[in-house]
């Protein structure tokens, strides 16, 4: 942990606030970046976790100092609570996913409630001018998962990818730093409880052009503010010196400029600087910082490669180590000894597994104050009556330990928390030590045991007393050691005060078994079933009937099961055991064999042999043609045989017959033209019949395991057959007609016979007579006649052109005269002025006369018109008229 402390407080005050001091930092204990990767830093040991964001580039997260656990984190543009839901105003602000340091979250001094998240927008294709900007999360809203109070305040116009920040030498205020675009300006802004101040601006180093991909690449601090790195894509790396108590950056040193540059990490001692070439290259390079300013560019040293398709983001880990984004990978490379110089550092390219997970281009982006360490330690351990030794790092003006002591070092023979206060030109700083009093290690890997078939086995010989270093047969020293073989293992575990040993036996255990086949037994016969896993003194077994020996033995037909339970896992098997014949033989129901399909038969019995029909002795006969088929099956107890018969399945034609009529009133039975599966009626139904009693189109969908065929007839209704000859007819003389039996329904066939044997519809006559005619279709018979007569209907009528109604009784009357029978004669006489004087008088003879008078008087002479009418014998009415003349 990092304090800090003005230089003229004096040692009553760090002795006042020492239990503040002391507490532990875990601000950095989860990390999240890549694709969904992770790492979980609260525990003994780091584990791979699912990281709850997918970007590219930057991320920052804030954990609770005290417990470790998540707060809330950000990409850069959405911000996220600790419940991985965004926070209601948490969207849109100024960071890119594709922005080298996207994102730095940093707590505003004196507050535990208020965090500024600091944001750099990419610039390699988007607009630079997107600027460096702030949000404020406030973590007591929205129910304690926190939520934006104020988003994207601007506070420069243009700016790179890179935002660091470290603490203040008072230990309260923090330093955020940023690099303007186009320029070689740093502009260094105070964070206090009052809020931003202006920026310290210095103008030094190197010139981040036009080239937009030159702002990518990362700005770190070291790990105690003092030194400054930056990683320009193109341009190189630069190492400055940094005041952390004005701000000021000053003393450019390039290390090199010659080749690409992306990660740039301190080591915890800041005594090595960390480079990787980035997003062209696969190397990763350290710098000697003990050396003179002049030397360090020359003591660049390669001290790995990577096998993923570049190197990317660094950073420091709450273990000690530094981590290295592998582009694509589902690992990380890892530095596990970042303070030692060279190939002393050990650089493993495959380092820490993400657990499928993949990493990409950034790490999280973290306040580099959090990684100070004043001594290298923060336990000491001593055996009883020993003296223990703390050294504090070097570099510093002067040291003063809560014992009185000034050197580096103190020795200390009691448990205790010893602090020590370092001073160097700017700052004053403190940190502490515990020194516990060592005990000696309880170690006991278990008994021998057996290991499952692709399992592993964790050994854990971790003691929580602390203070012992492990060292397993294979050289490993963590506490705990993962076993996937079987053989002998050891681990030795060693403090100050004493050194313990223990070894264990790991064997491969059977991780499965089986009963085996169903069987067939013969009467009287038994059989044993053994369930036993050899090697496994751990094992149990239980039967279906409750026993608990790894054998059983069968004497009777049933099912039988064991569920043996071991350290690999249960496991349930059981068997059928048939008794006396051998099981019926069952080759299924008779099929249908569809074109191209092949029906496979099965009769695989215990200890039997078989013979088909062909003559094949297999269990199993593949059928791809119609035919009858047999097997006989034979066991030591007795000969089983079954039959199948196999049909051509395949649909051909479906007729369900061609279109009919229906009489009114009866009924037609439909059905298909052969044997089917499945039958589909119009209506719904699916029997093999269909009773039809209206007129309309029917279908029928006939199916099997081969195929669907369709058909449909159309029936129309047909009536019995009516005729209607007419009234008897009177007919004249040589007249001829035709009768006509013709039905108007054409939509059926129907058959004529009239009486003297001819077929035609109609018949033509001229003679009298009785006709009949006997019309019939398929509903029935209908029959009809008329009489014909035949007269002379030859009728002359003729009129005299005058008469004189004189009383001589020589024509003293008008009238017509005629030979033929006519019937409702009419006459009506007009004079030349169109008056009616007279209107006939029907007779009994039905003569009509007029005898020139009008109503009693005389008529004058002179001319009369005249109308008659009459209906002859055939009942057709006619009309005669004329002009007469009246004499005197």
């Amino acid at each position: 942990m990092i304090q800090y402390v003005f230089q003229f407080l004096i040692l009553i005050f760090f002795i006042s606030i020492s239990s503040e001091q002391l507490s532990a930092q875990n601000e950095n204990n989860i990390w999240y970046f890549g694709n969904n990767a992770g790492i979980n830093f609260n525990g003994d040991m780091p584990s791979a976790i699912e990281g709850a964001l997918s970007t590219d580039e930057g991320t920052s997260i804030m954990c609770d100092g005290n417990s470790g656990e998540t707060i809330f984190y950000t990409d850069g543009t959405n911000v996220f609570d600790a419940t991985d839901n965004v926070m209601p105003n948490g969207v849109g602000l100024g960071g890119d996913s594709s922005s080298t340091q996207s994102a730095l979250i940093v707590p505003r001094p004196g507050s535990d409630s208020l965090y500024y998240i600091f944001t750099t927008p990419a610039l390699v294709g988007v607009d630079p001018e997107l600027g460096f900007r702030y949000s404020v999360v406030d973590r007591t809203l929205n129910g304690g998962l926190g939520d934006i109070i104020t988003i994207n305040n601007l506070l420069l116009e243009s700016c790179t990818e890179k935002v660091a920040a470290i603490q203040h030498c008072n230990g309260i205020d923090f330093w955020i730093v940023t690099h303007e675009f186009g320029s070689n300006a740093f502009y260094v802004y105070l964070l206090s409880d009052t809020g931003i101040d202006a920026p310290v601006v210095s103008n030094v180093g190197m010139l981040i052009d036009d080239v937009t991909s030159n702002a990518r690449g990362e700005l770190k601090f070291s790990t105690d503010g003092q030194k400054l790195a930056v990683a320009n894509d193109y341009l190189g790396v630069e190492l400055y010196d940094f005041d952390i108590n004005t701000g000021v950056i000053s003393n450019p040193i390039t290390l090199y400029n010659d080749q690409q540059a992306y990660g740039v990490c301190f080591s915890p001692d800041n005594t090595k600087l960390y480079v990787n070439d980035g997003w062209e290259g696969i190397s990763l390079y350290q710098f000697n910082l003990e050396l003179p300013d002049a030397d360090i560019p020359n003591s660049k040293f390669l001290i790995g490669t990577t096998a993923a398709s570049y190197l990317g983001g660094m950073q420091i880990g709450m273990d000690g180590r530094i981590y290295v984004a592998t582009y694509n990978a589902t690992s990380l490379g890892v530095i596990k000894n970042p303070n030692e110089m060279g190939w002393a550092c050990n650089y493993v390219d495959v380092g820490f597994s993400l657990d499928g997970y993949v990493a990409k281009w950034g790490l999280p982006n973290f306040i580099g104050s959090y990684y100070f360490e004043g001594v290298p330690v923060s336990e000491v351990y001593i055996c009883d009556g020993d003296t223990a030794t703390i050294t504090a790092n070097e570099g510093y003006n002067a040291y003063l330990w809560s014992t009185g002591d000034t050197l580096t070092s103190i020795k200390v023979t009691e448990p205790g928390t010893y602090w020590v206060e370092l001073t160097n030109d700017v700052c004053t700083y403190l940190d502490s030590v515990s020194v516990i009093n060592a005990s000696s290690p309880i170690l006991n890997l278990g008994g021998d045991v057996n290991l499952c078939n692709n399992d592993t086995l964790i050994l854990d010989a971790t003691f929580e007393g602390g203070g012992v270093d492990y060292f397993w047969q294979d050289g490993s020293n963590a506490p705990v050691l993962e076993v996937t073989e079987q053989g002998w293992y050891w681990v030795q575990l060693s403090n100050d005060c004493v050194t313990v040993m223990d070894s264990i036996y790991i064997g491969l255990a059977e991780s499965s078994f089986t009963l085996g086949s169903d069987r067939i037994l013969c009467d009287g016969e038994t059989f044993e079933y053994d369930a036993s896993i050899a090697n496994d003194t751990t094992v149990t077994y239980l039967w279906q009937d409750g026993s608990t020996n790894p054998t059983f033995t069968v004497s009777e037909a049933g099912t039988y099961w064991v569920e043996v339970n071991q350290n690999c896992g249960t496991f349930i098997d059981s068997v059928t055991v048939g008794y006396g014949f051998a099981e019926p033989i069952d080759l299924g129901p008779d099929q249908d064999l569809c074109a191209g399909e092949q029906i496979d038969l099965d009769v695989t019995r215990p200890d039997a042999t078989y013979l088909w029909q062909d003559g094949t002795t297999l269990p199993t006969l593949s059928i791809t043609e119609p035919g009858t088929y047999w097997v006989a099956v034979n066991t030591d107890c007795a000969i089983n045989n079954d039959t199948i018969i196999i049909t051509d399945g395949l649909l051909t034609t479906l007729n369900i017959g061609a279109d009919t009529s229906l009489c009114m009133g009866s009924n037609l039975v439909l059905s298909a033209n052969g044997e089917y599966d499945n039958y589909l009626w119009n209506d719904g139904s699916t029997l093999s019949q269909l009773n039809v009693v209206n007129p309309g189109v029917y279908w029928l969908e006939v199916s099997n395991n081969c195929g669907l065929l369709r058909d449909s007839i159309f029936i129309e209704s047909l009536a019995l057959p009516t005729v209607n000859l007419g009234n008897d007819l009177n007919l004249c003389e040589e007249e001829s007609t035709v009768l006509n039996a013709q039905q108007i329904d054409l939509t059926g066939t129907y058959n004529y016979l009239w009486q003297d044997g001819t077929t035609n519809p109609s018949l033509s006559i001229k003679e009298a007579g009785l006709y009949q005619v006997s019309v019939s279709n398929a509903c029935g018979e209908a029959l009809g006649s008329i009489s014909v007569n035949y007269k002379k209907c030859d009728c002359d009528i003729v009129f005299p052109t005058a008469f004189s109604p004189n009383g001589d009784k020589l024509n003293d009357t008008f009238h017509p005269h005629h030979l033929c029978e006519i019937f409702e004669p009419q006459l009506n006489i007009y004079d030349r002025w169109g008056k009616q004087v007279y209107q006939n008088k029907s007779h009994p003879n039905n003569d009509v006369s007029w005898d020139g008078n009008y109503q009693g008087t005389p008529q004058l002479m002179g001319a009369y018109v005249y109308l008659f009418a009459y209906t002859d014998i055939n009942g057709e009415r006619k009309k005669i008229s004329g002009n007469i003349t009246l004499l005197r």
